[in-house]
């Protein structure tokens, strides 16, 4: 029986790690904000076990001009910076640094939700199932009023799922230590 649903960090990172860290420590699959408080996380299950899995950060992006293009509307900056307001009117980010409001800069912070560690086990892939899980997702989280932009760093040889999907490529090709080739992608519900 298969059953998709909200599910904790802890019942989909066996699958994440055998994806996505296999050959590596097992912490390795453990995720900066797997924790935090609006992380969200997502199975596809098959008689309890994951087949499917992604994680929903709360994480802002930047907009730069390429991350505009992709967008079908623009999202005004005060709809959310991650971050917060400093006395003189500017922005910090969470770790206190100075963040750029000026689009023509370096790109407005916008409140987004990052796709993280998104696995399909073996028996999965090639059924559909990552693209049901994903738009299952991306809706059930738009709907709680946080944000509708979702963004990713995407695997080179996901690039054409993340496509098929609706997502585009807002980045260049950039290199992950031990991992890979990447591109950022985004996409926008409702």
């Amino acid at each position: 029986m298969m059953d998709m649903r909200l599910c904790t960090a802890d019942e989909i990172l066996p699958l994440r790690h055998s994806v996505l860290r296999a050959g590596k420590p097992f912490e390795t699959a453990r995720f900066t904000g797997d924790h935090a408080p609006g992380s969200r996380h997502y199975g596809l299950f098959e008689n309890d076990e994951p087949m499917v899995c992604l994680s929903l950060l709360q994480n802002a992006i930047e907009i730069t001009p390429s991350a505009v293009a992709a967008l079908p509307f623009w999202v005004p900056v005060s709809e959310g910076i991650s971050g917060s307001e400093t006395p003189e009117g500017g922005w910090t980010d969470e770790e206190g640094g100075p963040v750029s409001t000026d689009p023509d800069q370096h790109g407005a912070p916008i409140r987004a939700w990052q796709l993280r560690g998104m696995a399909s086990h073996f028996r999965a892939q090639g059924r559909g199932l990552g693209s049901q899980l994903m738009a299952y997702a991306l809706n059930d989280a738009s709907r709680i009023g946080y944000a509708s932009v979702f963004w990713c760093n995407a695997r080179l040889r996901a690039v054409p799922f993340y496509e098929r999907n609706g997502w585009k490529i807002i980045s260049g090709a950039f290199e992950v230590p031990d991992i890979g080739t990447h591109y950022r992608m985004l996409t926008v519900v409702g």
